[in-house]
């Protein structure tokens, strides 16, 4: 083989790696078109598909777990397709996310308060009604309970 053949062959070789700069870059590119991918408005038929994309994500996340539950999956369980869930989700955890967001707003509207706070040590009716609703939200939300400890747990 010739010197010149040499140099063409490597000319052909696969690119290098992205330096650190590059790679910061495409990662706050990600975060920022996951957070002008969540901005938009929903029409209410987009309301009602987000919604059946995240009930269906709830109960495969219960189970099968989070790591087993695959963006398809959920799709499938919604009857939507792979580019419907990703037109309300850049992907699966910005759906957790979502989904735990709304355990948080969801708890204090179970106990029938905007904050969660009582008016003495020894406000026992606040206590039960607030343990209550968290107890009734966690039941109702028991696939995003199950993947979101899950993740806590790998990490």
């Amino acid at each position: 083989m010739s010197p010149r053949s040499t140099v063409h062959t490597a000319a052909q070789s696969e690119p290098p790696p992205p330096s650190g700069r590059e790679a910061r870059r495409k990662q706050k590119t990600g975060k920022a078109e996951r957070e002008r991918h969540a901005a938009r408005p929903l029409s209410a038929r987009g309301r009602r598909a987000r919604a059946e994309i995240e009930h269906a994500a709830l109960e495969l996340f219960a189970k099968k777990g989070y790591f087993r539950t695959t963006v398809e999956d959920i799709a499938k369980a919604a009857g939507r397709s792979n580019a419907a869930f990703y037109q309300y989700f850049a992907n699966r955890e910005q759906l957790l996310m979502s989904l735990s967001d709304q355990f948080a707003r969801e708890v204090p509207a179970r106990a029938g308060t905007t904050v969660i706070r009582p008016q003495s040590a020894n406000d026992w009716p606040f206590f039960l009604a607030a343990a209550q609703a968290y107890w009734d939200s966690c039941v109702a939300n028991r696939g995003g309970m199950v993947a979101g400890f899950s993740i806590r747990n790998c990490r």
